[in-house]
């Protein structure tokens, strides 16, 4: 926020400035100067925010209401700052791709990997505690081999890295950033990433359907059974 900022490489150097800037900010948004519901919900309830906020509300009281001559002459003040800042916001639009455009970027870049695999090593330690893991466990099941035992820790292992495989494989296509350069490129990775998912939703929709087996545990060879 420019208007707070009264360091040495501010973009406001004089009061006129300041005073001009304060007059066209309160004429333009005067009625979020003051928003609880704005203040509460858009922004986080930190600094710089708490300041900027605060900084709203001096605005507000300064200028209950600015005459149309007066905004006038502050438009034509801050005019080279206001230019400035659209400058700013068109060509940080140019950059920054959006939609679907961003939705391939993130997915071929492999930044995308990052959580999938904190979800999958946190996973993968639930089915090592408890054979099954701990979601399965707390919902009162089981899983069975053929004999109706219970499995053990090694093939509930096998069976989450089943489930999760399609996951695995597009993470070792593209990689994860910190650890190296994506192994394909960014076309091959967004295909690959696109069917992972597909068949992990479709493997999710077939285990909702049946819940006792679904594919994962069929190429496991287990069951799910109530305890």
């Amino acid at each position: 926020m420019w208007i707070a900022d009264s360091s040495a490489d501010a973009e406001l150097k004089t009061q006129e400035q300041r005073t001009a800037a304060e007059q066209y900010v309160a004429a333009h948004f005067g009625s979020l100067l003051t928003s609880d519901e704005f203040w509460n919900t858009q922004t986080p309830q930190i600094e710089p925010f708490l300041g900027w906020r605060r900084t709203a509300a001096e605005i507000a009281a300064r200028y209950p209401a600015v005459s149309p001559d007066e905004l006038a002459r502050a438009s034509a003040i801050v005019a080279p700052q206001i230019q400035d800042l659209a400058a700013q916001s068109a060509n940080l639009s140019e950059n920054v791709p959006a939609g679907g455009e961003a939705l391939r970027g993130l997915v071929a870049s492999g930044f995308a990997s990052i959580p999938v695999l904190v979800s999958i090593v946190c996973g993968l330690i639930s089915v090592l505690a408890v054979p099954g893991g701990l979601v399965t466990r707390a919902l009162r099941h089981a899983v069975v081999r053929r004999d109706g035992r219970e499995i053990g820790r090694a093939r509930s292992a096998i069976r989450f890295l089943v489930a999760w495989s399609p996951a695995l494989a597009w993470i070792a296509c593209v990689g994860v950033p910190m650890f190296g350069e994506p192994r394909v490129s960014p076309d091959v990775a967004f295909i690959v990433g696109s069917l992972a998912l597909l068949s992990m939703v479709a493997g999710a929709a077939w285990t909702i359907a049946v819940p006792g087996r679904g594919p994962h545990d069929r190429i496991a060879g287990t069951w799910v059974v109530s305890r």
